[in-house]
């Protein structure tokens, strides 16, 4: 004879299976983003994606665009190549690049344009909103814009957790 489970108790297995596929699917996903911010995480590979943005590239022009060495250039091309976000074709004795990812070309304008404008400082942006640590936008303002000076006084005008005492 088989064995059947009360039927409660087959609503929360599948209920638990559903649970457990989706937090399944969950880290799927969010080893997939982790894997792309990990290949994104190296300023030459945004370098990179920047310059490809307008059209495709040979080594040679990248080379002139950003400063880097040849054999450092191809290994960085060579990464985001077998990750998916360029593609290249072969013209001759030159290797073209270009954006394969546009999702991949997306997040990255998206996150440096907005980082851009954190550490100009010109346009007012919510501490919900931000992407920069507040350290690092704090001393991106002050290597831009000095203290002001009031006549007679030894310190700056700005008060709070960011004042910056002049000398």
């Amino acid at each position: 004879m088989a064995f059947a489970l009360p039927s409660h108790w087959r609503a929360m297995d599948t209920r638990n299976t559903r649970l457990a596929t989706r937090c399944e699917a969950s880290d799927a996903v969010f080893a997939s983003a982790a894997e792309l911010f990990r290949l994104l995480a190296t300023p030459m590979r945004l370098k990179i994606i920047s310059a490809l943005c307008e059209h495709e590239k040979n080594v040679s022009q990248l080379l002139a665009e950003i400063d880097t060495t040849q054999p450092n250039m191809s290994q960085h091309l060579a990464a985001l190549y077998r990750a998916g976000v360029l593609a290249r074709r072969r013209d001759a004795t030159q290797i073209h690049y270009r954006i394969a990812s546009e999702r991949a070309a997306t997040l990255c304008r998206a996150v440096c344009l907005q980082i851009a404008a954190e550490l100009d400082g010109t346009h007012p942006i919510a501490p919900a909103e931000r992407l920069v640590p507040r350290a690092v936008a704090a001393a991106s303002a002050r290597h831009k814009r000095p203290a002001a000076r009031k006549p007679n006084s030894g310190r700056s005008s700005e008060v709070g957790n960011n004042a910056i005492a002049s000398s």
